[in-house]
């Protein structure tokens, strides 16, 4: 890893600089994950905490006529009339539509959630940081085929410079501040489970 992807990683990501997107969150592809309900909570926690803190979504499936299914519906509600780009390409970051539509956000950090983690999320990944992109693959928000992520698809990434996260950190570095005026909702959104805030934890 270079010094300069380093640096931009260890910068801290924000609203105005991170765009999130969600590759093949499908119903065919969801119904064959380990740890389904999990997979979901985390998922629609990190939509919902981004349409609230305004950062964008690009969002695509892959066959979705066939048994890979439609876009979880949960996700169509979170980003009512988004559209959904659906492509035949097994890199989502080749897909020139995707591309342009991250290239219009004018953002540099990707914030990427797919099912399944290891072709779906890995790839592009693979693809956005090479050219120049801070990437980050939310780990847990990633549908995965085994009980357990690839040991190869780790290393990969971490080699490459893709940071690996988690929901919880992820948002909570956007949000940066419990003063901020909608951290109660956010906390709330949350997955059981997880750190949340009442009166008590605010000095």
């Amino acid at each position: 890893m270079s010094t300069e992807t380093k640096r931009a990683i260890l910068d801290p990501i924000t609203p105005e600089n991170a765009v999130l997107l969600i590759i093949d969150q499908q119903e065919g592809l969801f119904s064959r994950i380990s740890q389904p309900e999990r997979t979901r909570a985390n998922l629609l926690a990190l939509a919902h905490v981004s349409r609230m803190l305004g950062v964008p979504a690009v969002m695509t499936t892959v066959l979705s006529a066939g048994s890979n299914g439609p876009q979880l519906a949960d996700l169509g509600e979170i980003f009512a009339n988004q559209p959904i780009i659906d492509r035949t390409l097994i890199d989502a970051w080749k897909e020139p539509r995707v591309k342009e539509a991250i290239m219009e956000t004018g953002r540099k950090k990707v914030i990427i959630a797919g099912t399944g983690f290891e072709v779906c999320a890995q790839i592009p990944a693979l693809s956005s940081v090479a050219e120049g992109y801070d990437t980050y693959v939310v780990l847990d928000a990633c549908g995965l085929f085994s009980p357990s992520p690839s040991i190869a698809a780790i290393s990969r990434l971490s080699q490459a410079g893709v940071a690996l996260v988690d929901t919880r950190p992820l948002v909570l570095a956007m949000m940066a501040d419990n003063a901020h005026p909608r951290a109660r909702e956010i906390y709330a959104t949350l997955p059981a489970g997880l750190v949340r805030m009442d009166s008590a934890s605010v000095s």
